[in-house]
């Protein structure tokens, strides 16, 4: 029964992929949309992020973003069965601009490595393909529950990027190596820290436990890092991919006394003006202040 499940499941995923990347994303739209107007949780997480991180914003735009919000969000679940099944090639040509493309290029001839550091914003697993794409490269994943996805996620960004690992010892390792061949590796690194490392770090005004081991990459090796991110040009219209040089801002907060971790304090706070630019395409359904250094649980003392 569970080996049919996930055959009927796989086959659901083909079909969807079928469509096109502007259908899917309408369809997404609509999703998105349902979901502000009943309970669930989704709804209720974005809402407590929205709240914490926009205080100044009226009830009436703040109630607007969270519906855009969601529709965002639907459209990245909505825009994964093709990113499973469509070919790498043509899910690039959705990138209809790059700004950096050259910049980034410039780095990597330098031959120190590059990091490459970014947010889950717009269609970024499509964003995750530029580099492996056009440079040997490694990257990481966090492998979802349900087996069947593990299996179809892995293959699919299998495809172009060959050090391809689940987020554990092994792919630490695995990065540490990419970079010491003056290889390309990419992380999204808002996330909250799976294990006990980690430093809090100011997010919109609140403590966001964050990554450190892109701070501990840095001090070891001293590659290059660059900041990416991907943003929706609208419903069927593609994305545009933005390449900048995080280093200068690393090296300004690094001379400052109080900066506990200046790569990790530096990418939050490019994160930060980023996400202000687009806030309707950030992940504000990810429970971003899970943790909290007085031990404070904002999403379970606001669930209903």
């Amino acid at each position: 029964m569970k080996k049919i499940s996930s055959q009927l499941l796989v086959f659901i995923l083909y079909l969807w992929s079928r469509l096109s990347f502007g259908m899917a994303q309408r369809i997404g739209w609509v999703i998105g949309s349902l979901f502000y107007y009943f309970n669930n949780n989704m709804r209720r997480v974005a809402s407590i992020n929205i709240d914490k991180c926009f205080p100044d914003l009226s009830v009436y735009h703040k109630k607007r973003l969270l519906k855009k919000t969601l529709q965002q969000t639907c459209m990245t679940g909505a825009e994964m069965p093709a990113i499973l099944f469509k070919s790498p090639q043509k899910l690039l040509q959705q990138i209809r601009v790059t700004h950096g493309d050259k910049l980034m290029q410039k780095l990597y001839e330098e031959a120190r490595g590059v990091m490459v550091l970014g947010p889950h914003i717009g269609s970024y697993e499509i964003g995750s393909m530029f580099y492996p794409n056009s440079y040997p490269a490694a990257m990481l994943y966090t492998p979802p529950k349900i087996k069947t996805l593990d299996r179809l996620i892995l293959r699919a960004r299998s495809r172009l990027c060959k050090n391809m690992s689940p987020a554990s010892h092994k792919g630490v390792k695995m990065l540490f190596k990419a970079l010491a061949n003056k290889e390309v590796i990419a992380m999204l690194t808002d996330q909250v820290p799976v294990d006990a490392g980690g430093t809090y770090v100011d997010f919109f005004g609140h403590p966001a436990k964050t990554m450190n081991f892109p701070t501990k990459l840095y001090q070891k090796l001293k590659p290059a890092v660059v900041l990416s991110y991907v943003v929706r040009n609208g419903i069927g219209k593609g994305s545009t991919l933005f390449i900048e040089d995080l280093e200068p801002l690393i090296k300004k907060y690094e001379m400052l006394d109080d900066i506990e971790d200046p790569v990790a304090y530096a990418f939050s706070k490019r994160f930060e003006e980023i996400i202000r630019q687009y806030p309707e395409q950030y992940q504000w359904t990810y429970k971003r202040f899970k943790y909290h250094p007085d031990g404070l649980d904002y999403y379970e003392k606001d669930k209903k």
